[in-house]
């Protein structure tokens, strides 16, 4: 997923769509989230909606075991080895 653009709350509201007294109710905590604006918001932010309900940082590991994950199953012309605390590619 690329980088999101969004710097700001204007960046926000021109990317979901928000009127201002929205986006200030959800900034402000004055206005619950709900499945709707958990949807809009990661979309705006290329993210995945369960994304956005955890620690930053998770979210981003998330990613990275995903993305590895892909790279792996794509490599067809590989061979691993599995040792029972490693596993590395060779050839």
């Amino acid at each position: 997923m690329a980088a999101s653009n969004i710097a700001t709350q204007a960046d926000m509201m021109e990317k979901t769509g928000w009127s201002k007294a929205k986006m200030s109710q959800l900034y402000n905590a004055k206005q619950d989230f709900n499945s709707e604006v958990l949807t809009e918001a990661a979309l705006a932010l290329n993210a995945r909606p369960y994304e956005l309900l955890m620690p930053p940082e998770d979210a981003m590991a998330i990613r990275q075991l995903r993305q590895t994950a892909l790279h792996i199953a794509a490599d067809t012309h590989s061979t691993f080895i599995h040792g029972p605390d490693e596993a590395r590619r060779v050839g």
